[in-house]
């Protein structure tokens, strides 16, 4: 089986499985012999239980399925991104390491100089989706729409926090609307999007 037809194959079984945002990346194939020669790795560089985690899990569970291959979802968060992608830039070269990834892989050049791997290390195979961006808060919270937050943070400047995941379009576009609204709230960068939301010291609601 050649090269292309042996990322064609992975690559258009995870495409089959998809309605979630990710880009699909794999190493340089083996040049000979049968492959894969062990185990397919799929690197999350964000922790379990985020919006691209599940979606390594099914691609995970279809190829199992379609192709009987061994594959192991591996998850390394941390530096919004930048820790899988280091341990995906570095994995031997014989594309049975491929990273499922966010908005956060495209800025964080932006934020940091000194990422602990280059980009051209990695290759982008394939767009599988997009997602709207959404605002969420606890229904503790004392917030029925974004813009009661905006005026309550209007009011007490710096008591409204929000949850982000750091260098991502949701960091970008929170700052936007903080600038654009002229209003205080505190941006909280996380390793990943599922403790991301809208908390506020009134009502006891936390910080």
């Amino acid at each position: 089986m050649t090269t292309l037809q042996r990322r064609s194959l992975l690559v258009g079984a995870a495409a089959a499985t998809l309605g979630a945002p990710v880009i699909g990346r794999a190493q340089n194939m083996d040049k000979g012999g049968e492959w894969p020669k062990g185990p397919i790795k799929i690197i999350v560089p964000f922790p379990p239980g985020g919006s691209t985690d599940p979606v390594a899990r099914i691609i995970q569970a279809k190829l199992i399925e379609t192709t009987g291959w061994n594959i192991i979802v591996d998850n390394k968060p941390g530096g919004t991104g930048a820790v899988g992608s280091a341990v995906a830039a570095k994995s031997p070269p014989d594309g049975q390491t491929w990273m499922l990834t966010f908005d956060s892989h495209i800025l964080n050049p932006a934020f940091a100089s000194n990422l602990p791997y280059k980009d051209s290390e990695l290759i982008n195979v394939m767009l599988i989706g997009h997602t709207p961006q959404a605002i969420a808060a606890h229904p503790d919270r004392p917030y029925k729409t974004f813009a009661e937050a905006v005026e309550d943070a209007k009011k007490r400047p710096g008591k409204v926090s929000m949850g982000v995941l750091g260098a991502s379009q949701a960091l970008v576009l929170m700052t936007l609307i903080k600038r654009e609204n002229d209003v205080d709230i505190n941006l909280i960068p996380y390793k990943g999007f599922q403790n991301c939301d809208i908390s506020s010291t009134w009502r006891g609601a936390g910080t």
